[in-house]
């Protein structure tokens, strides 16, 4: 089984290419306001890095957000295009929950800044099992939810403060995700869509 990861949701386009359950090769650097760029070029070094043939790949995982909505975009697109030409299996995986994989701690809260004192942010065990809804909520709301736990680890893409509490920047855990990746459903590539917690504007931007 080989597997192709791509995210490209928030400020790194990470990408990486799993056989058998062990991590060939990956990528996963800052390209901020680049992703149209980087991307396609990132999912093909990871390839020839792995020795693998796109028409090898067995199955697509794809970061469909919530995030950057340009770059939501790109990622899907891409992952769609792969999966639809070469006929092959996708599969979607939330932002939120590729945060708080790798981490002992429970409760994890990961977050995301979606600007102007709002925030994305999902509660999870350290399986990556939700335990609250993911949403879009503004700074009051997040807040009320972190004090309702126990000294939750916060987790983000970036390190950042909220008020006095710190969102420590976490690296993806591949081999985390691998493992996630074959408890997650299949979907038809045409219900592979954007999972954007609010509807993007055309006042924002990415």
């Amino acid at each position: 089984m080989i597997r192709l990861f791509i995210d490209t949701s928030n400020s790194d386009v990470s990408v990486s290419c799993f056989k058998d359950g062990k991590v060939l090769s990956y990528i996963n650097e800052s390209s901020l306001n680049n992703h149209s760029v980087t991307a396609v070029p990132s999912v093909k070094k990871v390839l020839d890095c792995s020795l693998v043939k796109a028409y090898d790949v067995d199955e697509i995982l794809v970061c469909n957000g919530p995030g950057s909505f340009t770059g939501i975009r790109i990622g899907l697109t891409i992952a769609k295009v792969y999966a639809y030409t070469l006929k092959k299996k996708i599969k979607l995986i939330s932002s939120l929950r590729l945060l708080s994989l790798g981490n002992e701690k429970n409760p994890i809260i990961s977050i995301i800044d979606a600007r102007n004192d709002n925030y994305y942010f999902g509660v999870y065990d350290s399986d990556g099992n939700l335990l609250l809804d993911e949403r879009f909520a503004s700074k009051e709301e997040l807040l009320q939810v972190i004090n309702k736990y126990d000294n939750p680890l916060l987790v983000g893409y970036n390190e950042f403060k909220i008020d006095n509490y710190l969102v420590v920047k976490r690296k993806l855990d591949f081999l985390k995700i691998n493992l996630l990746a074959d408890k997650i459903d299949e979907v038809n590539v045409h219900n592979a869509n954007p999972n954007y917690l609010k509807l993007p504007s055309v006042l924002e931007h990415d």
